[in-house]
């Protein structure tokens, strides 16, 4: 991601989840975890040069694997799908899938 921000490459950055489920300082009430998340997103992603961050906010453990999710759930739901050359997703394990 950074290289393509640095390239002029307009990249948008979709989060699903706000990170509810995670979070085990007993200091920290539930409650804040969701927007504590964001801003750690937020802040993660200004280090790569990303302007365009958009959250679905959707429940932890909610969503189906699947590129189909993010054509119908969420890519479209914000905005995305028209000139879209590339789709970049995590799947929350090691493993990667990059969709062209």
């Amino acid at each position: 991601m950074a290289r393509w921000s640095a390239a002029g490459i307009l990249v948008t950055y979709l989060v699903l989840t706000d990170g509810d489920a995670g979070g085990f300082d007993p200091a920290v009430p539930r409650a804040d975890i969701p927007r504590i998340r964001r801003s750690e997103q937020q802040a993660a992603v200004r280090i790569l040069g990303v302007r365009d961050v958009r959250f679905l906010r959707l429940a932890e453990g909610t969503i189906v694997q699947g590129v189909e999710l993010l054509n119908v759930t969420g890519f479209r739901r914000c905005g995305g799908g028209a000139g879209t050359d590339l789709i970049v997703r995590g799947a929350g394990s090691p493993r990667r899938n990059v969709t062209a």
